[in-house]
């Protein structure tokens, strides 16, 4: 939007070159066509914006002389629509911003859940290795009795044994003695029968070792 005269509402034009159409400033400050403020003044004293007191004097009318400045509208557009574009890719720029820190509060929030899984499966890790040396220690405890079984004696007054010193063998063994073995009872069956001698008169039977048992009819 262009400057112009109050008087005439039309715009100050660079290119006008007349009197008529040249712009002058009056005392106040305020400035009109030539031929606008000369007319106004033979009415009124007053500026006809301000209202102050004014003189038809020259020497309190100045000349303004304007110079054109050539605005390539082409140029014009092309920077509005240059600003339209930066404005846009600023636009996209913040968007991704967001999107980006949406996605890095999101990765945060997995890598404190993993933390918090590597320490609870360290302290199950720690805990199976502890377990683990227990069984360890006791595997070398069992060893070490194999390899190194300890001595003990056994006294037997009535048959004693031929060594003094017997070793206790975790595992199931027979230990031999110099004790005849004990007879089933029908090897101790056959042997009275064997041994029996019959006496028809006494009606008893004796045994070879001399001991009398009675015979049943």
């Amino acid at each position: 939007m262009g400057v112009g005269c109050v008087i005439c509402t039309e715009e100050f034009s660079a290119w006008q070159h007349s009197d008529k159409m040249s712009v002058v400033i009056k005392s106040c400050g305020h400035v009109f066509h030539d031929s606008c403020i000369k007319l106004w003044l033979k009415n009124s004293r007053t500026c006809p914006v301000c209202r102050q007191t004014t003189y038809d004097s020259p020497s309190y009318i100045g000349r303004v002389h304007l110079q054109r400045l050539s605005l390539d509208n082409t140029a014009v557009n092309n920077l509005l629509d240059e600003s339209v574009e930066q404005k846009k890719k600023l636009e996209e720029l913040e968007q991704k911003l967001k999107e980006k820190d949406a996605k890095l509060k999101t990765k945060d929030a997995e890598l404190k859940k993993k933390e918090n899984e590597n320490k609870e499966l360290n302290g199950k890790l720690h805990g199976i290795c502890e377990y683990l040396n227990k069984i360890s220690d006791g595997v070398k405890s069992i060893k070490c009795i194999l390899h190194n079984p300890p001595v003990v004696e056994i006294k037997d007054d009535d048959h004693p044994i031929t060594s003094s010193r017997a070793v206790i063998n975790p595992r199931p063994s027979i230990i031999r003695s110099n004790r005849a073995p004990i007879p089933s009872s029908t090897a101790v069956s056959s042997r009275l029968n064997s041994s029996n001698r019959v006496v028809p008169a006494i009606g008893r039977v004796v045994s070879s070792r001399g001991v009398t048992i009675s015979k049943r009819n």
